[in-house]
């Protein structure tokens, strides 16, 4: 759980077995099942222990963890003291280590509409390039292209708040992976936006009286939870506050039948988060809604 989710010791603690089908990773989610088959026990702890004398609470503690996976770091005869710590960036290592093979290229596209479910009125697309095998420099040249887009409509979080890895904190560098999967047509980004600045979401931003809120601050990101939370129940989707991504967490979560799942970050969002979850997280959207009249939009 620790690898394929990115969790902190914490977070994995709290987890209930509740969560598990719309909040534990897809790689995970196959060993969490079989599992949970031989817990004989009806606590909602995802995680117990099993010799604890508390009969209120069996949840495995932090320190609990640490010990499992030093335990079986040891069994499995590792040269250096193995923590939840290096377990969470064991993936991630690897994962930029990874070459993505470009063997035709893309761009985003460009998408005025009325409302955000009414997607296929017009759109502007920034068109692949023609030449079968593309050159050293076209590739870079589209690459700085999709890096100069993604800084103008991704807002970030302030530096005191990244959670970038250790050995990850340039995020020219994360800018440049997210560049290479849009490209590579690994992931679909669309840049989706109202004429005249008007509201996406059905004018729900007027009705819940947004103009007396400075925008981007704490109040303008909770009623935009509310907007958007609205916008999709009426629609019959079930909205969850916080799910839990392969890394960290996104503010909402939508669901559909057939399974469609839309993970939502509003306003500000981690670049590491955001590449980390499109790189490793399959048929999924993520939007990021900086403004009432703009969506970023990514389909993995």
């Amino acid at each position: 759980m620790l690898i394929f989710s990115g969790l902190k010791v914490a977070q994995l603690k709290a987890l209930n077995r509740t969560q598990l089908e719309q909040n534990i990773p897809g790689e995970a989610l196959v060993s969490m099942k079989d599992y949970l088959e031989t817990r004989e026990d009806n606590n909602e702890a995802l995680f117990i222990n099993y010799r604890s004398r508390k009969l209120a609470d069996k949840r495995l503690t932090p320190r609990s963890i640490e010990r499992i996976i030093q335990k079986y770091g040891q069994r499995i005869h590792l040269p250096f003291l193995i923590t939840p710590e290096i377990l969470r960036w064991a993936r991630v290592s690897a994962l930029l280590n990874k070459e993505v093979e470009i063997h035709e290229t893309r761009a985003h596209q460009t998408l005025i509409t009325e409302n955000y479910k009414n997607r296929n009125l017009s759109f502007i697309d920034r068109k692949k390039l023609q030449n079968p095998s593309p050159t050293w420099h076209n590739i870079e040249n589209l690459i700085n292209q999709e890096v100069s887009w993604l800084k103008s409509n991704i807002p970030v979080l302030p530096g005191g708040y990244k959670e970038n890895p250790p050995f990850l904190k340039c995020d020219d560098c994360i800018l440049r992976k997210i560049a290479i999967l849009i490209i590579s047509g690994k992931v679909r980004a669309t840049e989706i936006r109202t004429k005249e600045n008007k509201d996406l979401w059905n004018n729900l931003t007027e009705n819940m009286n947004f103009k007396k809120i400075s925008r981007h601050g704490e109040e303008w990101h909770k009623k935009m939870m509310d907007v958007i939370s609205s916008y999709f129940r009426t629609s019959d989707y079930e909205v969850n506050s916080e799910p839990i991504l392969h890394y960290g967490r996104a503010d909402l979560g939508i669901f559909m039948k057939p399974p469609k799942n839309i993970y939502i970050e509003i306003d500000t969002v981690s670049l590491f988060k955001l590449w980390y979850n499109l790189s490793v997280m399959k048929n999924v959207t993520f939007l990021i809604i900086p403004s009432e009249n703009k969506v970023i939009e990514f389909n993995t």
